[in-house]
């Protein structure tokens, strides 16, 4: 009957709610999202493949624990919420990604990447909730402050870390400028947040103090994208915080940053004038400054607070108000006006000088739009699947107009589409779209007046969510979050968005009933008066699923397989890809060491570890190649081969992988495989000119291997196609386009080297006039006129200007045995 427990139920409710072991696992997992968090921005951002594998294989351990915490706590309940299935639609279109993927190994890697942010999502957002999470933006505002203590240490020569400081900026432990400023722009808000929780000099002073740092670096680093952020994300922070929050976040923000404007107006003239300790004395004038400032405000205010009148207090805070009204009004104008001029004043003349330069037409900016414009072509041509990881860095070339270089699209959202598709981006913008709308419910729920001590997550909350708009803003126009270190933290503070626990009111699984009103689904009373049996809201179904997953779940093995099959997918293939780089570095020690059987069994090792990387199958394509030809061993060149097709089918976009598999195929005889090879190279990078001059070689390296054996005619086609090499470059030279930005890398024309390969064509199919038209022109290269020597003579000779070819020979003695193989062959 309703209403009436039976014997038998209190004891399956007694059993199912005592734990299965007596043991704690939260002790060792939060320790392991510390480590994530806190050593993940100190290893260079994980942006190399190392770093990466190895903090994969952290996550997974410590994603295996906290699954088995879960089954020792019976804790099964999931509350899946409109957020988790963004996240979860994100992993999944990357995995089908694996199907379009234009570069295998860039993909399963790309894979992986995105499944450790998952699986740092799905424990954070439900291990922080509470004063978790004020503890989880605690490690990752300390991450920032070790960042900006590394990059400061370095710049001042008492840290030694490569690429902190390049040029004339401070460029952090991710050794990117514009990134370095955006991470330590989103740490700096949640520092903020956590020196505002309340009012204690201790709070004050040592969150202070790393703001401070972290301030100092964004100045140093002289990222015009991070400047332009800084106060956007600041007045977005402070605008939707209580009013006692507000206060104290806003007087925080004054003194921290106050002081490291004025430090920073000679910290980075003496860190560029080689004066280190000069820097670091000025560095620690900050930090006392900063201890004193808050000291002195923390100590007059406890003072006024028992003694003055609450009129004398209000007048006081109705002048600084005015003040920093005054002061703000008057920053904005100057800068506006001419911030060069205005700021000389506050910051070091270089950095001045580079906020001056911010402008929407300038080369760098107007280079960018031409990434997007690419990007969006890529997108177009694989909207459903994407091209998996690492598809931008292999297609790239195929759809520009004129020569770039860059591995990222300097735009993350473009990028996840160039990856994923359009399914892909947009679980990607449902993510920030769900996560915009939690927001939205806390901030409805919010307390005006009581703090986070009353209860209230709005403001911590808010902090989270402003440091990964912070992230998320910087990522639209460039590749922070190609730095799995960055992504982490964006993901991190998403989780804790997502860990918010709503106040009573809010609604239950993301849905927003308005106060008072009842729960959605099918046990809701009156809903199906109110809105019809036919019709469903979308709480009701995400009500559904967390029923069906919990009953799911509430099988130990149930949740326990399903965790160790998730650990393992990233534990087993990051492990074993990270022992494949170490042995691959082995064996190429090997190879140049001349040790080539060494190297074959560690390449052999390498490619079984990880059979996705192209590098370690075209390597050892090379090693039994040489084996193969000098022991006569056919056996190990039909292996070569094998594995160089393998290698093409691997990452058939990747040049310097078809340039060692033509190699390859030359050695071996195998003639048009080469020449295929080398013209592959070229489908991947049109505008490389060099690649054009490796065809060229290819064209006559062929030619002369088909003579060599009788085949003259065969050789004809090669020759033919070697002699239009300058006028098939010269063709595509005239679809350059022009603009702001700036050619990189060798000009695109017809080069003397190409010349050169024409006029050897030319006289092996017996033009000689042609040939010294040629000729001569790769005559003007002075490095190419000891090679063109003999074959120029040997056309003027043959074409009637025998004394010219002399001269030539009494020039070049070395080279007339060449010429006179030249004038022995027959025309």
């Amino acid at each position: 009957m309703p209403g009436i427990v039976t014997k038998t139920a209190k004891t399956a409710k007694r059993v199912e709610s005592r734990p299965l072991l007596y043991l704690n696992l939260r002790v060792f997992i939060w320790p392991g999202l510390a480590l994530i968090l806190m050593i993940s921005p100190l290893l260079r951002g994980l942006f190399f493949r190392p770093e990466r594998l190895l903090m994969e294989m952290v996550v997974a351990v410590v994603f295996a624990l906290w699954v088995a915490d879960r089954v020792i706590t019976r804790s099964r309940a999931l509350n899946w919420e409109a957020m988790d299935t963004a996240a979860l639609v994100f992993l999944v279109t990357y995995i089908l990604s694996l199907s379009g993927a234009v570069s295998r190994p860039d993909a399963v890697g790309g894979l992986l990447e995105v499944l450790m942010y998952f699986l740092l999502y799905l424990m954070l957002s439900r291990l922080a909730a509470g004063r978790c999470l004020t503890r989880a933006l605690a490690f990752i505002y300390w991450a920032g402050v070790a960042v900006a203590a590394v990059s400061l240490g370095a710049a001042t020569g008492y840290i030694h870390f490569p690429g902190a400081v390049v040029n004339n900026a401070l460029y952090s432990t991710f050794q990117y400028k514009n990134t370095g400023a955006a991470y330590l722009l989103a740490t700096g808000v949640i520092g903020l947040i956590l020196q505002g929780r309340r009012w204690r000099l201790a709070d004050l002073v040592i969150y202070g103090l790393g703001y401070y740092l972290g301030a100092v670096v964004i100045l140093g680093s002289q990222s015009r994208g991070g400047w332009v952020l800084f106060p956007l994300i600041h007045l977005a922070l402070l605008l939707l915080l209580p009013r006692a929050y507000r206060n104290r976040c806003l007087y925080a923000l004054m003194v921290n940053l106050g002081a490291a404007l004025v430090i920073s107006r000679r910290f980075l003239p003496a860190v560029l004038a080689g004066q280190q300790v000069y820097a670091m004395k000025l560095l620690l004038a900050g930090v006392l400054a900063v201890i004193v400032v808050h000291a002195i405000v923390y100590s007059a205010s406890n003072y006024l607070a028992g003694r003055a009148e609450a009129r004398v207090r209000r007048f006081l805070a109705l002048g600084a108000m005015i003040y920093l009204g005054l002061a703000v009004a008057a920053y904005t104008y100057y800068a506006a006006q001419a911030f060069p001029q205005a700021a000389q004043g506050f910051v070091p003349g270089q950095v001045a000088a580079r906020a001056g330069t911010i402008s929407g037409y300038e080369p760098s900016f107007q280079q960018r739009l031409q990434y997007y414009r690419d990007a969006l072509k890529i997108i177009k041509d694989h909207p459903l699947t994407g091209t998996g990881g690492g598809g931008w860095n292999a297609l790239y070339h195929r759809y520009q107009p004129y020569q770039y270089f860059t591995t990222e699209v300097h735009n993350h959202f473009l990028q996840v589409g160039v990856e994923a598709g359009l399914p892909g981006l947009g679980a990607f913008l449902a993510l920030f779209v769900t996560m915009f709308g939690r927001l939205y419910r806390l901030y409805r729920e919010r307390d005006e007046d009581a703090g986070e001590e009353a209860g209230d997550p709005w403001p911590a909350t808010w902090g989270a969510g402003t440091a990964a708009l912070a992230l998320a803003a910087h990522g639209f126009f460039d590749f922070d979050l190609s730095l799995p270190a960055v992504a982490l933290t964006l993901w991190a503070t998403l989780a804790l968005v997502r860990a918010s626990t709503p106040a009573a009111g809010a609604g239950v699984n993301g849905w927003e009933g308005g106060r008072g009103t009842e729960p959605p689904g099918e046990r809701g009373p009156g809903w199906k008066e109110r809105h019809g049996s036919w019709r469903r809201h979308p709480g009701e179904y995400l009500s559904t699923l967390n029923r069906r997953l919990d009953k799911l779940l509430a099988r130990p093995v149930v949740s326990s397989l399903a965790g160790i099959i998730i650990a393992a997918a990233l534990f087993i293939p990051a492990n074993a890809f990270y022992r494949a780089g170490v042995t691959g570095a082995d064996a190429a020690r090997a190879m140049q060491a001349g040790d080539l059987d060494r190297a074959r069994v560690l390449y052999e090792q390498a490619h079984r570890l990880d059979p996705f990387l192209a590098s370690y199958l075209a390597d050892l394509a090379q090693v039994n190649t040489a084996l193969g030809l000098s022991r006569n061993d056919e056996a190990l060149q039909a292996a070569a081969r094998s594995q160089a097709a393998l290698a093409a089918r691997r990452e058939p976009y990747n040049p310097r992988i078809r340039a060692t598999l033509a190699q390859v195929y030359f050695l071996q005889g195998y003639i048009n495989e080469a020449v295929a090879e080398a013209e592959a190279v070229i489908a991947a990078n049109p505008w490389d000119i060099g690649a054009y001059e490796g065809l060229g070689q290819m064209y006559l390296g062929a030619a002369g291997y088909l003579e060599r054996f009788g085949l003259q005619k065969e050789a004809l086609p090669y020759l033919a196609k070697a002699r239009e090499l300058p006028a098939r470059v010269a063709a595509r030279e005239q679809k350059i386009v022009s603009g702001p930005y700036p050619w990189q890398g060798p000009r695109f024309t017809v080069t003397p080297a190409l010349h050169f390969i024409s006029g050897q064509a030319l006289y092996l199919l017996g033009d000689w006039e042609g040939a010294v038209t040629a000729l001569r022109s790769a005559w003007q290269d002075g490095g190419l006129r000891e090679k063109a020597a003999p074959w120029l003579a040997a056309a003027l000779a043959r074409s009637g200007a025998p004394n010219q070819a002399e001269k030539i020979m009494q020039d070049y003695p070395a080279a007339r045995e060449e010429y006179q193989k030249l004038q022995e062959r027959k025309g």
